[in-house]
């Protein structure tokens, strides 16, 4: 997992970043996570924070929990 808070975003960087992060991990998926401009940092506020992921990734985790066809 990758956690921004910047006040520009970059998006695709962050995501290239994420992905080298969790290759290192050899986590099987990697969610970044940004906290949106103006969103506070305590525990109540994360909830509104961003996780974003590739759509392959997002596919993926909705096939391994049961939705949709088998690849």
């Amino acid at each position: 997992m990758e956690v921004k808070n910047h006040s520009t975003y970059k998006i695709p960087a962050w995501l290239k970043e994420t992905e080298i992060e969790r290759v290192n991990a050899k986590a099987d998926f990697g969610i970044l996570v940004v906290k949106p401009n103006g969103i506070g940092l305590t525990p109540d506020k994360v909830g509104q924070w961003w996780g974003i992921m590739p759509m392959q990734a997002i596919m993926d985790l909705l096939r391994e929990a049961g939705y949709g066809n088998p690849k």
